[in-house]
């Protein structure tokens, strides 16, 4: 049988995997927070996770092309669209401003910003969710707060979420809301890839 580490329960997995899906995890999440502060993201830790991950992981290459495949399709379809939602709802109850949109800035939330964060928490999350055992809601759990963290390291982000509009009470539980929606949904469509994989596999075992 061709077996992957994705296609198998947590608790199946070896202690050692495990352990080094979280290792992977926690270098991809540390590379793209290190990123969304401004900064330019250390290459040793992405190339640190691929040759952790590749060296003792299962089918790292399918995990790791699979979430970031969920990542980028749930970030530009609910991530994108959900952060330009809430950036104009924000502007419309600031009183001290009058808000203007653009096609081009919408295009430049709902797609770059939206692969962004989408592609790199998409592969973070489920590395991690692998390594601890999460299901969906963790996933989308860690997906919120991994969106307010990357928010809130920019101390001019962190400002407009705390004084802009209705202020914190409102703006931080909306946002966290479109990452828990976008981790959700990209928990989903990555277990969608997860069972054609398993579908591919049995359909193999078939024909051999």
């Amino acid at each position: 049988m061709i077996v992957c580490m994705v296609m198998r329960d947590a608790k199946t997995i070896p202690r050692s995997e495990r352990i080094a899906a979280i290792v992977v995890g926690l270098m991809l999440f540390g590379s793209t927070f290190l990123l969304s502060m401004g900064g330019v993201s250390l290459v040793i830790l992405p190339l640190a996770a691929i040759l952790v991950g590749g060296v003792i992981i299962p089918g790292f290459w399918r995990t790791l092309g699979g979430s970031a495949l969920a990542g980028a399709i749930a970030g530009a379809l609910v991530l994108g669209p959900g952060m330009r939602i809430a950036m104009r709802l924000v502007a419309i109850a600031e009183p001290t401003q009058s808000p203007e949109f653009s096609l081009e800035g919408t295009v430049f939330i709902v797609v770059f910003l939206g692969l962004f964060f989408g592609v790199p928490t998409g592969t973070t999350a489920m590395f991690l969710g692998r390594g601890f055992g999460w299901g969906r809601l963790g996933i989308a759990i860690f997906s919120a707060g991994s969106l307010l963290a990357m928010l809130f390291a920019t101390p001019d982000i962190r400002t407009e979420l705390l004084e802009l509009g209705l202020g914190g009470a409102m703006n931080i539980p909306m946002f966290g809301l479109v990452g828990f929606a976008y981790g959700w949904v990209a928990s989903a469509v990555f277990g969608h890839l997860k069972f054609a994989a398993i579908k591919e596999a049995q359909s193999l075992e078939v024909m051999a």
